[in-house]
């Protein structure tokens, strides 16, 4: 039994010393790797993802994310009477390597296809009534690079409230290729957003019939301003409560104050009765 225990030991060295070195010989063994094929950068206008944008309400876009470069908001610009609507092209790929510019372009063809197929109530934004740059650069390393529509805001007041404009913007580049139907972002104004219309209703409480509720029914506003009547300190609430000391009637007003601020604010009153 000892002399068979020392063959199955020697055995055993044997094979391990075989595995050491069919393992040290496999790592001289190299398999070439062939480059892969990565797809080719793509530009694109967030603004076209989702067809054409309506601006119409002072709220930004329901449903969309606030990407940048995407039209998911505006400024208004009161002291250079400039309506903005900020822009980008991104690009898309598997890394931001390279610098190049891109081409940009107003596009009426886009806006006149839209009234051919029935949507009579836009007209195509006047070219004397905005501004766009001719071309944007694409920094290396980068992913997006933005630029501004922007609007004559007077013009779109002087033809508050039933002018609807719409201008198509178009971009291209010889250094990438564009993604397919992403190329041009359509941006329709409602200049009805413009101005706000105030108004409101009220209720007493049920438990403390001189606390009355007030329901703000303006629209078109960002910014309320109440006086109550009783010489108090108001409110700037969307839809205050205010107790008042006595029964009585009061003369209550609400303003209602829209993107382009105090200028163009709307104002309701109405004799509040308090039991």
């Amino acid at each position: 039994m000892k002399n068979i225990t020392h063959r199955e030991a020697l055995q055993k060295l044997l094979f391990m010393l075989f595995a050491i070195a069919l393992t040290v010989s496999s790592c001289d063994f190299t398999t070439p790797i062939r480059d892969a094929e990565y797809p080719d950068q793509l530009i694109y206008l967030p603004a076209a993802v989702q067809g054409p944008f309506a601006i119409d309400d002072v709220a930004k876009r329901i449903g969309d994310a606030p990407v940048e470069g995407s039209t998911f908001r505006y400024v208004v610009d009161n002291d250079s009477r400039e309506f903005i609507v900020p822009l980008g092209v991104y690009r898309s790929g598997i890394n931001n390597a390279g610098a190049f510019s891109v081409d940009i372009e107003p596009n009426s063809d886009t806006i006149t296809d839209l009234i051919a197929a029935g949507d009579t109530v836009i007209t195509i934004l006047p070219e004397s009534e905005f501004t766009l740059d001719n071309a944007v650069d694409m920094p290396n390393g980068e992913e997006l690079a933005k630029f501004d529509l922007v609007v004559d805001l007077d013009f779109l007041l002087d033809n508050h409230p039933t002018g609807v404009y719409a201008i198509g913007v178009s971009i291209s580049s010889p250094d990438r290729e564009t993604s397919p139907g992403l190329g041009t972002a359509v941006i329709i104004i409602y200049t009805s957003m413009l101005k706000p219309t105030a108004g409101f209703s009220y209720s007493p409480d049920d438990e403390n019939p001189t606390s009355i509720n007030f329901l703000n029914a303006s629209t078109m506003a960002v910014n309320y301003s109440w006086d109550f009547g009783d010489g108090s300190a108001g409110s700037d609430e969307e839809n205050p409560t205010h107790t008042y000391s006595s029964p009585g009637t009061y003369s209550v007003v609400l303003n209602a104050i829209g993107v382009t601020g105090e200028d163009d604010k709307s104002t309701f009153a109405m004799d509040v009765t308090v039991p």
